[in-house]
């Protein structure tokens, strides 16, 4: 039964096709930088500014998401998403509500029906890059784990 899987050239996955129970597990890193001078202690002035390194922040969450239709996923307003051959969905979301992020550009694939993975990129109002976001939808329960 068609799920639009991974490969073998099947054809394009219909976005209906991702209706269900998915179990999400993400991953988010942002980039933090070194803080400006003025609030560096004494002895951090004295180093080598060159030196100072942008600090990683990673966050993990596991959530449950039940999809009736899945445009749920891709809010209509203000996303496109463009399905391709393989199960392979790029997309642009253009944040509308306060706390979204201005813009953000991802793919997301199809492994096995029951499997998805996303990798999305997150911009400020600046158009600098803000975090980086790696999901991995299961439908179903984890191998192992506690959902």
């Amino acid at each position: 039964p068609g799920g639009g899987g991974g490969g073998g050239g099947e054809g394009r996955l219909r976005v209906h096709q991702a209706a269900g129970e998915w179990n999400i597990l993400s991953t988010v890193v942002t980039a933090l930088p070194p803080p400006p001078p003025e609030e560096l202690m004494e002895w951090e002035r004295q180093q080598d500014a060159t030196v100072r390194p942008w600090q990683l922040s990673y966050e993990t969450v596991e959530r449950k998401q039940k999809w009736s239709i899945a445009d749920e996923f891709y809010e209509e307003d203000d996303t496109s998403v463009l399905c391709l051959p393989g199960g392979v969905r790029a997309f642009i979301k253009f944040g509308q509500q306060e706390g979204d992020a201005p813009l953000t550009v991802g793919i997301s694939w199809t492994v096995e029906d029951n499997l998805q993975f996303e990798l999305a990129r997150e911009y400020d109002e600046d158009g600098a890059l803000d975090n980086v976001q790696h999901s991995t939808a299961v439908r179903g329960g984890w191998i192992g784990g506690r959902m």
